[in-house]
Protein backbone atom coordinates (compact mmCIF):
# COMPACT_ATOMS: atom_id res chain seq x y z
CA UNK A 1 0.00 0.00 0.00
CA UNK A 2 1.32 3.42 -0.93
CA UNK A 3 0.60 6.50 1.18
CA UNK A 4 0.98 9.76 -0.73
CA UNK A 5 1.31 12.90 1.37
CA UNK A 6 0.51 16.29 -0.11
CA UNK A 7 3.38 18.71 -0.64
CA UNK A 8 1.18 21.75 -0.02
CA UNK A 9 1.89 22.89 -3.60
CA UNK A 10 -0.87 21.03 -5.43
CA UNK A 11 1.11 17.82 -5.86
CA UNK A 12 2.04 14.61 -4.07
CA UNK A 13 5.38 13.67 -2.56
CA UNK A 14 7.08 10.33 -3.11
CA UNK A 15 4.95 7.46 -1.75
CA UNK A 16 5.54 5.85 1.64
CA UNK A 17 5.13 2.08 1.22
CA UNK A 18 3.49 -0.26 3.73
CA UNK A 19 3.20 -4.01 3.16
CA UNK A 20 -0.37 -5.35 3.33
CA UNK A 21 -2.19 -8.46 2.13
CA UNK A 22 -2.18 -9.39 -1.55
CA UNK A 23 -5.65 -8.04 -2.42
CA UNK A 24 -7.00 -5.56 0.13
CA UNK A 25 -10.65 -4.68 -0.42
CA UNK A 26 -11.11 -2.07 2.31
CA UNK A 27 -9.12 0.38 4.42
CA UNK A 28 -10.07 2.39 7.48
CA UNK A 29 -8.29 5.04 9.56
CA UNK A 30 -9.38 4.86 13.20
CA UNK A 31 -7.89 5.28 16.65
CA UNK A 32 -7.91 1.54 17.22
CA UNK A 33 -5.71 1.48 20.33
CA UNK A 34 -7.28 4.69 21.73
CA UNK A 35 -3.98 6.52 22.13
CA UNK A 36 -5.24 9.62 20.33
CA UNK A 37 -3.49 8.77 17.07
CA UNK A 38 -5.08 7.46 13.90
CA UNK A 39 -4.17 3.87 12.99
CA UNK A 40 -4.70 2.07 9.68
CA UNK A 41 -6.41 -1.26 9.04
CA UNK A 42 -6.82 -3.08 5.73
CA UNK A 43 -8.90 -6.14 4.96
CA UNK A 44 -8.60 -8.91 2.38
CA UNK A 45 -8.64 -12.58 3.37
CA UNK A 46 -7.17 -11.35 6.65
CA UNK A 47 -7.02 -8.05 8.51
CA UNK A 48 -3.79 -6.06 8.74
CA UNK A 49 -3.47 -3.35 11.40
CA UNK A 50 -0.80 -0.66 11.44
CA UNK A 51 -0.50 1.25 14.68
CA UNK A 52 0.77 4.80 14.66
CA UNK A 53 2.98 4.88 17.72
CA UNK A 54 4.93 7.69 19.32
CA UNK A 55 8.66 7.13 19.60
CA UNK A 56 11.95 8.88 20.15
CA UNK A 57 12.09 9.63 16.41
CA UNK A 58 12.13 13.38 15.85
CA UNK A 59 8.78 14.90 14.91
CA UNK A 60 9.29 18.61 15.50
CA UNK A 61 5.88 19.78 14.26
CA UNK A 62 3.97 17.06 16.12
CA UNK A 63 2.04 15.88 13.06
CA UNK A 64 2.78 12.20 13.75
CA UNK A 65 5.10 11.83 10.74
CA UNK A 66 8.83 11.55 11.56
CA UNK A 67 10.87 14.48 10.32
CA UNK A 68 13.14 12.13 8.41
CA UNK A 69 10.16 10.78 6.43
CA UNK A 70 8.90 14.26 5.59
CA UNK A 71 12.34 15.38 4.49
CA UNK A 72 12.88 12.25 2.41
CA UNK A 73 9.48 12.51 0.74
CA UNK A 74 9.84 16.22 0.01
CA UNK A 75 6.78 17.33 1.98
CA UNK A 76 8.96 19.79 3.91
CA UNK A 77 12.25 21.53 3.19
CA UNK A 78 15.63 21.66 4.91
CA UNK A 79 17.46 24.36 2.99
CA UNK A 80 20.38 24.62 5.42
CA UNK A 81 20.79 20.81 5.61
CA UNK A 82 20.79 20.62 9.42
CA UNK A 83 18.31 17.73 9.55
CA UNK A 84 15.52 19.94 10.95
CA UNK A 85 12.55 20.99 8.76
CA UNK A 86 12.69 24.68 7.86
CA UNK A 87 9.32 25.46 9.48
CA UNK A 88 10.62 24.09 12.80
CA UNK A 89 13.91 25.97 12.44
CA UNK A 90 11.90 29.19 12.11
CA UNK A 91 9.36 28.41 14.84
CA UNK A 92 12.08 27.53 17.36
CA UNK A 93 14.13 30.64 16.61
CA UNK A 94 17.09 28.67 15.23
CA UNK A 95 16.62 30.46 11.91
CA UNK A 96 15.29 33.91 11.11
CA UNK A 97 12.54 34.58 8.59
CA UNK A 98 12.36 38.37 8.57
CA UNK A 99 10.26 38.55 5.41
CA UNK A 100 7.96 35.74 6.67
CA UNK A 101 8.01 33.76 3.44
CA UNK A 102 8.54 30.42 5.20
CA UNK A 103 12.17 30.13 4.06
CA UNK A 104 15.04 30.77 6.51
CA UNK A 105 16.74 34.03 5.59
CA UNK A 106 20.14 32.34 5.30
CA UNK A 107 18.69 30.29 2.39
CA UNK A 108 16.84 33.15 0.75
CA UNK A 109 18.22 35.68 -1.70
CA UNK A 110 16.60 38.90 -0.49
CA UNK A 111 17.15 42.15 -2.39
CA UNK A 112 19.44 44.63 -0.67
CA UNK A 113 21.46 47.78 -1.34
CA UNK A 114 25.11 47.10 -0.50
CA UNK A 115 25.99 48.83 2.77
CA UNK A 116 22.37 49.41 3.87
CA UNK A 117 22.78 48.85 7.61
CA UNK A 118 19.51 50.40 8.79
CA UNK A 119 17.51 48.50 6.14
CA UNK A 120 15.66 51.42 4.59
CA UNK A 121 16.54 50.35 1.03
CA UNK A 122 19.13 53.07 0.31
CA UNK A 123 22.63 54.19 1.30
CA UNK A 124 22.76 57.38 3.39
CA UNK A 125 24.66 58.83 6.36
CA UNK A 126 22.46 56.79 8.68
CA UNK A 127 24.14 53.57 7.49
CA UNK A 128 27.73 54.19 8.66
CA UNK A 129 26.20 55.62 11.87
CA UNK A 130 24.27 52.33 12.16
CA UNK A 131 27.52 50.36 11.71
CA UNK A 132 29.26 52.42 14.38
CA UNK A 133 26.30 51.81 16.68
CA UNK A 134 26.79 48.06 16.25
CA UNK A 135 30.56 48.29 16.78
CA UNK A 136 30.52 50.41 19.92
CA UNK A 137 27.07 50.04 21.48
CA UNK A 138 25.70 46.72 20.24
CA UNK A 139 22.50 48.57 19.33
CA UNK A 140 21.25 45.92 16.91
CA UNK A 141 22.16 42.73 15.09
CA UNK A 142 23.29 42.70 11.50
CA UNK A 143 20.27 42.10 9.24
CA UNK A 144 21.17 38.84 7.53
CA UNK A 145 21.34 35.20 8.59
CA UNK A 146 22.16 34.71 12.27
CA UNK A 147 22.79 38.44 12.78
CA UNK A 148 26.50 38.06 13.51
CA UNK A 149 29.52 39.69 11.86
CA UNK A 150 30.69 36.19 10.89
CA UNK A 151 27.60 35.48 8.79
CA UNK A 152 28.79 35.36 5.14
CA UNK A 153 25.77 37.36 3.94
CA UNK A 154 26.58 40.19 6.36
CA UNK A 155 30.22 40.17 5.31
CA UNK A 156 29.15 40.47 1.64
CA UNK A 157 26.81 43.33 2.47
CA UNK A 158 29.10 45.45 4.69
CA UNK A 159 32.73 44.55 3.92
CA UNK A 160 33.67 47.71 2.00
CA UNK A 161 37.37 47.00 2.41
CA UNK A 162 37.07 43.46 1.04
CA UNK A 163 39.31 42.03 3.75
CA UNK A 164 36.88 39.27 4.67
CA UNK A 165 35.54 40.86 7.86
CA UNK A 166 33.41 43.73 9.12
CA UNK A 167 35.22 46.32 11.22
CA UNK A 168 35.50 50.04 11.88
CA UNK A 169 37.26 50.67 8.58
CA UNK A 170 34.13 49.65 6.67
CA UNK A 171 32.08 52.39 8.32
CA UNK A 172 34.84 54.88 7.51
CA UNK A 173 34.90 53.68 3.89
CA UNK A 174 31.14 54.27 3.65
CA UNK A 175 31.62 57.85 4.94
CA UNK A 176 34.44 58.46 2.44
CA UNK A 177 32.18 57.29 -0.39
CA UNK A 178 29.27 59.46 0.71
CA UNK A 179 31.18 62.70 1.38
CA UNK A 180 34.48 62.48 -0.52
CA UNK A 181 33.37 60.57 -3.63
CA UNK A 182 35.84 57.79 -2.86
CA UNK A 183 35.55 54.19 -4.00
CA UNK A 184 32.08 52.63 -3.66
CA UNK A 185 31.38 49.22 -2.23
CA UNK A 186 32.82 46.60 -4.56
CA UNK A 187 29.26 45.38 -5.27
CA UNK A 188 28.06 48.93 -5.95
CA UNK A 189 26.64 51.38 -3.45
CA UNK A 190 24.36 53.87 -5.18
CA UNK A 191 21.84 55.86 -3.15
CA UNK A 192 19.13 55.04 -5.70
CA UNK A 193 17.65 51.59 -4.91
CA UNK A 194 16.44 51.28 -8.51
CA UNK A 195 20.09 50.95 -9.51
CA UNK A 196 21.49 49.20 -6.47
CA UNK A 197 19.13 46.44 -5.36
CA UNK A 198 20.53 42.97 -5.86
CA UNK A 199 19.91 39.57 -4.26
CA UNK A 200 22.06 38.73 -1.24
CA UNK A 201 21.85 35.08 -0.27
CA UNK A 202 20.73 34.84 3.36
CA UNK A 203 19.30 38.37 3.67
CA UNK A 204 15.69 39.54 4.05
CA UNK A 205 13.97 41.16 1.10
CA UNK A 206 13.73 44.94 1.43
CA UNK A 207 10.34 46.31 0.39
CA UNK A 208 11.99 49.63 -0.53
CA UNK A 209 13.75 47.84 -3.38
CA UNK A 210 11.61 47.88 -6.55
Amino acid sequence: MNILLGTGRGAFALPLQILVGSRPTAIIAEGIDRDGRLDLATADAAISVFYRKSSSVADCDGDGVPDSCELRSGTTGDCNLNGIPDNCDIASGLSRDNDQNGIPDRCDGGRQVAGDCNQDGMLTLSDPICLFGIFFLGERDYPCGDGSSREPANVSLFDWQQDGRIDLSDGVAALRFLFLAKAPHVLGAPSDPKEGCRPFHGCPDRTACP
